[in-house]
């Protein structure tokens, strides 16, 4: 819209958006595979390496990286859980039903996203300057 209409925006400001996952994917499973050696984690490490780097084949290979850096430890703590997933948890106004449709909503959307996230660059699209 920004490319067809600048005239309409001044700015445009955004968080979390997906630039290339792909990239990103290599970066994640390199600095889990560091922590997981600093932690001398052999079992995690062992995982790990049977999923393989990314690109994933499937969306499965990315499901088995994210539960490898999301194993709990003995407790469930913030700093385990991860602070998302804690809030969920602990949110005195979420039901468990909220915090399930919240798990089966990300799950249906990176179902339905997958290729298309993987495949995604935003470099590809260029820079979008023009001149006037």
């Amino acid at each position: 819209m920004v490319r067809r209409r600048p005239e309409l925006f001044l700015a445009y400001v955004g968080a979390g958006q997906v630039v290339d996952m792909q990239q990103g994917e290599a970066v994640s499973y390199a600095a889990l595979m560091a922590q997981l050696q600093a932690r001398a984690d052999a079992k995690s490490i062992a995982a790990l390496e049977a999923v393989g780097p990314p690109p994933y084949a499937s969306r499965m290979g990315l499901m088995a990286q994210r539960r490898i850096c999301s194993r709990p430890a003995r407790r469930w703590t913030v700093r385990r859980c991860g602070p998302c997933r804690w809030r969920l948890l602990t949110s005195p106004g979420l039901s468990a039903m909220d915090t399930w449709a919240y798990v089966a909503g990300a799950m249906f959307s990176i179902a339905a996203l997958y290729d298309a996230l993987m495949a995604y660059r935003i470099g590809d699209l260029g820079t979008g300057s023009r001149s006037r």
